[in-house]
This record gives structure tokens, sequence and C-alpha cells, in this order.
């Protein structure tokens, strides 16, 4: 199993290493999803802390509306 890397045309690691240590697609994705990360732990916070008040004055108005 070679997990598409011929490692017959290398030249002991260092080609492979050196390509892999200039490639920025990884990185940029890490990047990204640790922003994302921090927005839905901000988001998660918010609604533990407002959601319950929200909620429950949402409902109470949407019910007096019909009630």
């Amino acid at each position: 199993m070679t997990f598409g890397i011929d490692v017959t045309k290398t030249d002991g690691g260092g080609a492979c290493l050196r390509r892999f240590l200039g490639e920025e697609g990884g990185a940029t994705a890490i990047e990204y999803s640790v922003v994302a990360a921090g927005i839905a732990v901000a988001v998660a916070g918010a609604i533990r802390t407002l959601g319950s008040n929200v909620l429950t004055n949402l409902y109470q108005q949407i019910a007096a509306a019909f009630g």
C-alpha cells in the first residue's frame, strides 16, 4: 500500500518534507475551523445565557397574541 506516494522517486524524504511544509492549504483549513469553533462556542454561550429568558418571553407573547 503506497497511499499515493511513490517512494522510489524521492531523495530520501527531503523533497517530500519540503513539499509538505510548503503547502498552505491545510493550515488555512485548520485556521478556518478554529474560527468556526470559536464562533460556535460564542453562540452556544449566548444561547445558554439568554435562551431560557428569550424563549419564555417569546412563548408568552405568542400565547397572548392568540389568547
